[in-house]
């Protein structure tokens, strides 16, 4: 398959980077391989490369992923400020979808594929990219990623905004029950709670939201996303072979680097690996 003509995001899609920008249309990003704070970074541009996606996929995303859930987070937006809410099966589906979509769109599951498939090594990027999309969204319906989980959302009303790691998502464990969250925005983050810890948040029906009213929780998912994404990432990006102690080594100098310029500003932030920025 040709390559496309559009500059595609590889992963993060501009349409949710934008809610992570500030008046200016611009958020601060941080840079892990070069260990630097960007202050000037822009939805339309960030994490993308001409042609990564052919066209006919670009139009799969954005049709079938992005537009689906881009009107669900209108609703989000409208029900903020209510203690509990009502979703539809179609929204469980929409959220799930596109969070299966951000897996199947990291270039860990291109590095995974090409790892089990010899067929796969020989491909151009282009149909690489393509097969990727989608075997990855085939499997995830057949799979049903996440059926056993189910969503709510996780409001934070302090004055520290989550940061949006460039994957979106990262996992935690809470009351003893896995957790997946996706920031959608500094103050506000999707999350999916294994269903047999759902109970405690759900009345017949109606789900309530968690709310974070103390920045040190705020931290720790801080320190969550970003240690997700050294964790994976760090030592490839460096192209050193780390053991465990030099990864962690490493990661808590990123984290206290970002954390504690969270403090100093009121911008958005975006948390971003160099090693794919064009």
């Amino acid at each position: 398959m040709n390559p496309g003509n559009m500059n595609s995001h590889i992963q993060m899609p501009r349409f949710l980077l934008t809610r992570f920008e500030n008046e200016n249309h611009s958020f601060f990003y941080y840079d892990v391989k070069k260990r630097y704070i960007g202050t000037n970074g822009h939805a339309k541009s960030m994490y993308t490369e001409r042609g990564y996606y052919p066209d006919a996929i670009e139009k799969y995303l954005n049709n079938e992923l992005e537009q689906p859930f881009s009107q669900f987070l209108q609703f989000v937006d409208s029900i903020l400020d209510k203690p509990s809410f009502e979703m539809t099966n179609v929204d469980d589906n929409t959220i799930k979808q596109f969070m299966a979509s951000l897996i199947i769109r990291s270039p860990l599951f291109i590095d995974s594929l090409k790892n089990n498939s010899v067929f796969f090594r020989f491909l151009s990027p282009t149909d690489q990219h393509t097969i990727a999309v989608a075997r990855g969204m085939e499997e995830s319906q057949k799979k049903k990623i996440f059926a056993d989980y189910r969503a709510s959302f996780t409001v934070n009303e302090t004055n520290k905004p989550f940061i949006l790691p460039i994957s979106g998502l990262y996992y935690y464990m809470l009351n003893k029950y896995t957790h997946v969250s996706l920031p959608i925005s500094p103050t506000v983050a999707i999350t999916l709670i294994e269903s047999a810890g759902v109970p405690f948040l759900e009345n017949e029906g109606i789900t309530r939201m968690y709310r974070i009213t103390q920045e040190k929780h705020v931290v720790q998912q801080i320190r969550l996303s970003t240690a997700m994404q050294t964790g994976l990432w760090i030592c490839n990006l460096s192209n050193k072979r780390c053991t465990g102690r030099t990864a962690a080594a490493m990661r808590a100098n990123d984290e206290k680097l970002i954390y504690n310029n969270t403090h100093q500003h009121e911008s958005r932030w975006v948390f971003v690996l160099s090693g794919y920025l064009k």
